[in-house]
C-alpha cells in the first residue's frame, strides 16, 4: 500500500497542472496494476503533507509506503525527483533525480510508475502494450484540460476545459483519452444534441483505438459503445461488447477497467429488470472500488445499488446508501456527483410519499446544476419539482414552477409538453375548465407535432456509467 503525494511544483505557478495531471495519471496507472492499494489523490490532498512526517501520513492514509517528488519546468527541460519512504523500515528505500526534454513529456508518467512498481517489487502480471508516441504539445493541452475539468465549478470553466481538450485532439488524434473525456463531458450535459455528439465521439474513439492498437482504450471504447446499444435495447450486442471489454481488462490486469465494465453489465441488467443479476455486478464494482480505495467508484456503485432498492420499493435502504455516496462525493468535491445523488435521494423520498423532503433535495441538486450551467438538467429537475408541488397540493406554487420552466425551455421545445400538462392538470383541479381546455389542446398539439409517446415524467433516477 502506498500514498503518492502531489508533486511539488518548483516552477511557475501556471505550471501546476503538470504536477497535478502527471500525478493523477500516475496514481491511476499504479492503481490499475491491481496488485497494490494506492491512496486516492483527493484523500492525499486533504492532509497537510508539508507539515506531517512520513509516519504520520502513513497512519492517516493507512499505507506502508509514501512517495514524494518534485517537478520543475525550465524552458524545454523538466527536472524531476522521486523518493519512496518505507514506514516499517523507517528509511528511504528509493531516491532518484533526473531531467528530461520537453518532447519526452508523455513518457514521464510511465517512467515514474515503472520506478515505483519495481522498487516495491510488484510484478505487473499483464501483457505490455506497444508504446504509442503522443505529441507532447497535445499531451500538455490534455493535462491542462483534464486539470480544468477536475476543478470546474461553472459553465464557463467547463467551456475552458473543453477548449483545451479539443486543442489536444486537433494536434494529435491518437490522444484518445482526451477525445473520450470530451465525449464524457458532452454526455453529462444532458443536452440532446451534445449527447448525440458524445455517441459519435465514443464510436470514433473505439475505431481509432483499434487502428493504433491501444488495448486499454479499446476496452474503454467497447464499454461505452455497449451502453449505446443497451439504450437502443440491443442487449445482446451490448453484452457482447462488455464481454470483450472484460476480457481485455483481465488480460491487462486493469482493475479500474474491470470494475467499470461490471458497472456496465449492472446498468444493462437493471434496464432489463433483472435486478438480482444487476445487484451482483454493482456489488462487484463496489468491491473493486474498495480494494483499490477508489472513492469515486465506491460512490458510483452505491448510487447504482440504490436503484435496485428503489425498484424493490425499499426506499429507506436506497436513501441510506445514497447518503453514504453523497458523503464521498462531498469529500471528493465532485459537484456533478453530488447533484446526481441529491436527485436520486429526492426521487426516493417522493416515491415514499415524503414530498417536502423530496423537494428539499431536488432544490439542492438544482442549485448545483445551475452553477454548472447544465440548462437541460436544470429544466428536468424544475419540472420534477413542479410535479412534486402538484402532488403535495401546492397548486399555485406548482403552476408558477411549470410556467417559469416553460419560458426557460422555450414553448417550441419537445419537452414543453410536460410543463403544459402540469399547468393544465393544476387548472383542472382548481376547476378552471376554460383554461384547462386551452392548455390541454396545446398539450395534444405538442404531442402530435413532436411525436411524443406518453410515458413517465422527465425526471427518473440517474445512473453512473
Amino acid at each position: 500500500s502506498i500514498a503518492i503525494l502531489p508533486f511539488e511544483n518548483k516552477g511557475a505557478p501556471e505550471d501546476a497542472f503538470y504536477a497535478y495531471g502527471i500525478v493523477a495519471d500516475l496514481i491511476s496507472d499504479v492503481t490499475g496494476a491491481g496488485l497494490i492499494r494506492v491512496a486516492g489523490l483527493k484523500d492525499v490532498e486533504k492532509i497537510d503533507h508539508t507539515n506531517l512526517s512520513y509516519d504520520e501520513m502513513s497512519k492517516i492514509l493507512l499505507v506502508r509506503y509514501v512517495a514524494q517528488g518534485t517537478l520543475w519546468k525550465l524552458g524545454s527541460m523538466f527536472q524531476l525527483s522521486l523518493e519512496i519512504f518505507d514506514t516499517q523500515l523507517s528509511k528511504i528505500i528509493y531516491t532518484r533525480r533526473w531531467q528530461t526534454q520537453w518532447d519526452q513529456l508523455t513518457t514521464i508518467k510511465d517512467d515514474l510508475s515503472s520506478n515505483i512498481l519495481e522498487t516495491l517489487k510488484i510484478e505487473v502480471d499483464r501483457k505490455e502494450e506497444k508504446t504509442i508516441a503522443i505529441n507532447p504539445e497535445a499531451y500538455e493541452f490534455y493535462l491542462k484540460g483534464k486539470y480544468a475539468w477536475e476543478k470546474t465549478k461553472s459553465a464557463s470553466e467547463t467551456e475552458v476545459a473543453l477548449g483545451l481538450l479539443k486543442k489536444a485532439v486537433e494536434i494529435d488524434n491518437k490522444l484518445i483519452a482526451a477525445n473520450r473525456l470530451i465525449g464524457g463531458i458532452y454526455w453529462q450535459s444532458g443536452d440532446e444534441k451534445k449527447m448525440k455528439k458524445a455517441k459519435e465521439i465514443h464510436y470514433e474513439a473505439l475505431e481509432k483505438a483499434k487502428e493504433i492498437g491501444n488495448k486499454e482504450e479499446v476496452g474503454e471504447g467497447l464499454r461505452m459503445v455497449g451502453y449505446y446499444h443497451a439504450d437502443d435495447k440491443n442487449y445482446k450486442k451490448a453484452y457482447e461488447l462488455y464481454n470483450q471489454a472484460e476480457q481485455i481488462a483481465k488480460e491487462l490486469n486493469n482493475k479500474n477497467l474491470l470494475g467499470k465494465t461490471y458497472n456496465a453489465f449492472g446498468n444493462t441488467k437493471w434496464q432489463e429488470g433483472k435486478l438480482d443479476e444487476s445487484l451482483d455486478y454493482f456489488t462487484r464494482f463496489l468491491d473493486i472500488g474498495k480494494s483499490l480505495d477508489e472513492k469515486w467508484s465506491m460512490a458510483a456503485a452505491m448510487n447504482n445499488i440504490s436503484l435496485i432498492h428503489q425498484r424493490r420499493e425499499e426506499y429507506s435502504e436506497a436513501i441510506d446508501i445514497l447518503n453514504q455516496a453523497l458523503v464521498i462525493m462531498k469529500e471528493l468535491d465532485n459537484s456533478r456527483g453530488q447533484a446526481l445523488n441529491l436527485q436520486n435521494i429526492g426521487w426516493n423520498y417522493q416515491s415514499a410519499g415524503n414530498l417536502p423532503k423530496a423537494i428539499k433535495n431536488y432544490k439542492l441538486a438544482l442549485d448545483i446544476r445551475r452553477k454548472l450551467g447544465e440548462k437541460n438538467r436544470v429544466i428536468g429537475i424544475t419540472n420534477t419539482i413542479g410535479w412534486a408541488q402538484y402532488w403535495m397540493g401546492s397548486f399555485d406554487e406548482g403552476y408558477k414552477t411549470f410556467q417559469g420552466n416553460l419560458e426557460q425551455r422555450g414553448e417550441n421545445a419537445s419537452g414543453a409538453v410536460w410543463d403544459l400538462f402540469g399547468m393544465g392538470s393544476i387548472r383542472f383541479l382548481q376547476q378552471n375548465f376554460i383554461e384547462t381546455e386551452k392548455i390541454m389542446m396545446r398539450v395534444f398539439e405538442e404531442r402530435k407535432k413532436h411525436e411524443i409517446v406518453w410515458g413517465e415524467l422527465e425526471m427518473t433516477t440517474i445512473r453512473f456509467l
